[in-house]
């Protein structure tokens, strides 16, 4: 059951979640976008919390999906760019993504300067963010992974060892900050040092779908969020409706990476393909190929 005082918060009415609630899982759809992504990301941020073995709950608005708040690294416009590119395009997109880059630029060049700011700072600026910190915390270190891969893949290939050498460098260096006090002048008369090792030791395990298998797996429900988006972007979205429609199945279920399941209405998917006319079981076997690999 939903948060009463969450729900007042990202102004859902009792009615929309008892009718989100129907049946098995959270209908986020009938929430509409904009309320299914805060509702969503509030999840995301209690998950963290959990995840760090911290108590309570997130009840605020999560005011990082707001396009239009104050200038950060991006820009009212940027934003909603990142959020829904689909809705830019020609000269427009074009101008936005020259932006962005520049502006990405510079965030990187600032990484000089954010080694740089005390853990009191770090401190004061999480609790003024409150219990959302440990989510969006976690969320920029992720970005800088994904930084880095980018970064060596511009010159070479980023293998799966350099995570390790990556995050041994990254624990060694907060640990010796933290442990040493380091934003603070140091005593020379009584000098302590804590000298800190680390070792860390990564697996990581790699399962790829082709586009008729990762079909038949949304189709059963054991899907995740993501798979979803993935076949939705780049799959053949046609025969993924058609054999919906063919097999009797009015709504498909995904479960995202925080546990919350989302049910999407066939109905409305077809709606979105602007092809009212259902696939034939002929078409199905011998029409669009999926574009996905």
């Amino acid at each position: 059951m939903v948060d009463d005082e969450i729900l007042d918060n990202l102004g859902i009415d009792q009615e929309e979640i008892d009718e989100a609630n129907e049946g098995e899982g959270v209908k986020l759809w009938k929430l509409g976008a904009d309320k299914a992504e805060k509702l969503s990301a509030i999840s995301a941020a209690d998950k963290a919390r959990a995840d760090f073995g911290l108590e309570g709950n997130v009840k605020e608005d999560p005011v990082w999906t707001n396009c239009d708040r104050p200038r950060g690294a991006f820009t009212k416009r940027d934003r909603e760019y990142l959020k829904s590119p689909n809705d830019f395009e020609g000269q427009t997109e074009r101008e936005i993504r020259y932006r962005i880059r520049n502006r990405l630029k510079n965030l990187f060049y600032d990484a000089y300067f954010l080694y740089k700011v005390s853990g009191e700072e770090l401190t004061n600026t999480f609790e003024s963010i409150g219990p959302t910190s440990q989510y969006l915390a976690r969320d920029f270190f992720e970005f800088g992974l994904r930084s880095l891969q980018s970064a060596v893949d511009s010159e070479g290939e980023f293998r799966d060892r350099h995570y390790e050498d990556v995050v041994e460098d990254a624990i060694h260096t907060a640990e010796s900050r933290k442990e040493n006090n380091s934003d603070s002048e140091i005593d020379q008369e009584g000098l302590n040092y804590t000298l800190v090792s680390v070792s860390a030791d990564i697996e990581i395990e790699r399962k790829k779908f082709e586009g008729n298998a990762l079909r038949e797996k949304i189709l059963e429900g054991t899907a995740t969020q993501e798979e979803f988006e993935t076949y939705w972007e780049r799959g053949s979205r046609r025969r993924l409706v058609g054999a919906a429609e063919n097999r009797g199945v009015s709504e498909i279920a995904v479960t995202d990476n925080v546990g919350m399941t989302a049910t999407y209405d066939v109905d409305q998917l077809r709606e979105e393909l602007g092809d009212g006319r259902e696939l034939t079981v002929e078409e199905l076997i011998s029409g669009e190929e999926d574009r996905l690999e």
